[in-house]
């Protein structure tokens, strides 16, 4: 059987231990031999009253001399089991340690592959990933919006009398909460609450005719954008329906309130045209500006024989929050 590598060590060992016990048996054999010449000197010289006794010392002699032959062969033996229980604890040894390795091993494994498991996909939330067209796949599939615009707002006006090329706008302002979804990676639909003012200015026989109205806006609207990079054009498209909260006229100086004295009508419906642009920051927050073109379609007036829109566009900036990637 090889003896493993490390294991050559332990055999050097037991060699030289043989070696040094030879060296050690050697010597007391010389040792012997002379005691056993020493006592034959002495055994000489002895007066005739002592060779009666010379028998026994003579067979005392002779299974002296036979002691070291016995104590050779006994060490033979000896040496020989040393040995081989050696080689038999070396191998032992070796095993254990194989066997020991292999387990070791096998947990080390064990335990990466759990690790991994448990860690999952790595996710890269800094950097939005792309595919193959290279278009973003994780932009915000769901957002809550909020936004602030300025509006200039003005009339249409169709009756007996036109005047609309006299109507000029009004400078007011809107805000408005929302909510985005993408239903694909192009196609949303947005819903919006908010606040909107409108109006518009005359000037008619070198008097100052002014209209303010506000009105609770709700809309609900689908678009299309191009997802193809951080900075996303899209257009959309939201029928409005709008409750007049307050409405006043001033001509002059002398203030009217066409709310109380239902001079216009309290509801408003119409179509909101949106061209806008989205600007992605992180998969969390994103920043956009439209465009709102304000198209009414009910005249807001209770007269019958004239009738006027109300018109205008926005200017928007708003922000919009991630709900869901």
């Amino acid at each position: 059987m090889k003896i493993p590598f490390f294991n050559q060590g332990s055999k050097e060992f037991t060699r030289r231990a043989l070696q040094a016990k030879y060296i050690f048996l050697f010597l007391m054999i010389l040792f012997l031999k002379h005691s056993i010449a020493q006592t034959e000197i002495t055994t000489d010289s002895t007066t005739s009253t002592a060779e009666a006794a010379t028998t026994p010392d003579k067979n005392e002699k002779e299974q002296n001399s036979q002691q070291p032959g016995k104590a050779l062969k006994k060490y033979e033996i000896l040496s020989n089991r040393i040995t081989d229980d050696s080689i038999a604890q070396s191998n032992a040894i070796y095993e254990i340690y194989k066997l020991v390795t292999d387990v070791t091993k096998k947990l080390a494994d064990d335990s990466i592959a759990r690790a991994a498991s448990k860690q999952g996909p790595s996710k890269n939330v800094s950097k939005p990933a792309a595919n193959q067209n290279g278009k973003i796949e994780t932009t915000q599939r769901s957002a809550a919006t909020f936004d602030a615009g300025q509006v200039f707002s003005t009339f249409k006006f169709v009756g007996t009398q036109s005047n609309t090329e006299n109507y000029t706008y009004n400078v007011t302002n809107s805000y408005s909460l929302g909510y985005q979804h993408l239903i694909t990676n192009e196609l949303f639909y947005r819903v919006n609450v908010g606040l909107r003012h409108a109006g518009a200015s005359l000037l008619f026989d070198g008097v100052n005719y002014n209209w303010a109205i506000q009105y609770f806006d709700a809309n609900v609207g689908v678009g299309y954008m191009l997802n193809l990079w951080k900075i996303k054009p899209y257009l959309s498209a939201s029928p409005y329906f709008g409750y007049m909260l307050k409405a006043t006229q001033s001509i002059g100086s002398v203030n009217y309130d066409l709310k109380q004295n239902k001079s216009l009508k309290t509801t408003d419906f119409g179509l909101f045209v949106s061209p806008g642009v989205k600007l992605i920051v992180s998969n969390y927050v994103s920043f956009y500006a439209e465009y709102k073109y304000i198209l009414g379609l009910q005249s807001i007036e209770t007269s019958t024989t004239q009738k006027t829109y109300n018109r205008g566009f926005s200017l928007n900036l708003g922000i919009a929050i991630t709900i869901e990637n």
